[in-house]
């Protein structure tokens, strides 16, 4: 048994359908939660817990590659046994009743690459390539080496980076001179984070990355 999605765009006049789930088990007992942007539909196969997640409206679903319960087969296969209210979910096991966070079980996986080129400042990209959303991503350029007299070190923080989405960074101005070492870090408050180095040339307020 699948779980279907119908989903309108007109207000409620039509509806399309979508799956939530791909598998050939069956998934039973789903619920329904709205976290910004996330529809979070958790839903019980095989005595586990699981959960799918649509980013734009229920148009498609992404099932995270993760389930909720530790212990294989131990979540209680009955109507009611779980409740989502994103981003927690709680529900009753054999032994009890279990509370957690569904994106720390499903985070967020980024990559950050300094952008090569010559340009005024730094600038790095950022993509999620994880089963859960970025939340609350710092980032950090630093630079190594050289003469600078402003602007050796940008950072800040990005409140939202979408599953299978990016964000790009720019450093605030530099300047100075000389050979230098770059280096960029970034790390949601769930997840994989990531760092990168390059070396690169500073003329002034202008930075010369190769793509070597």
């Amino acid at each position: 048994m699948d779980i279907v999605c119908l989903y309108s765009s007109d207000a409620g006049e039509s509806f399309q359908t979508s799956t939530v789930t791909t598998t050939t088990d069956d998934e039973m007992y789903p619920t329904i939660t709205i976290l910004d942007e996330y529809i979070v539909c958790s839903y019980i196969r095989d005595e586990n817990l699981h959960v799918s997640i649509s980013q734009n409206g229920g148009v498609d679903w992404l099932e995270a590659g993760y389930r909720l319960n530790d212990e294989v087969g131990s979540v209680s296969e009955q109507y009611g046994s779980h409740s989502t209210d994103a981003p927690y979910v709680a529900w009753t096991g054999k032994d009890g009743i279990y509370f957690d966070d569904i994106f720390n079980q499903h985070p967020a996986y980024l990559e950050i690459t300094i952008v090569p080129g010559f340009h005024i400042g730094l600038l790095a990209d950022i993509v999620n390539y994880g089963c859960g959303p970025g939340r609350d991503v710092g980032w950090k350029i630093e630079i190594e080496g050289g003469i600078i007299l402003h602007g050796r070190c940008s950072s800040g923080i990005i409140d939202l980076i979408p599953i299978e989405g990016d964000a790009n960074v720019k450093s605030k101005g530099v300047f100075g001179f000389g050979n230098v070492k770059i280096m960029a870090t970034t790390k949601p408050s769930y997840g994989e984070g990531d760092e990168k180095s390059v070396n690169g040339f500073v003329l002034g307020p202008f930075v010369f990355i190769s793509n070597k």
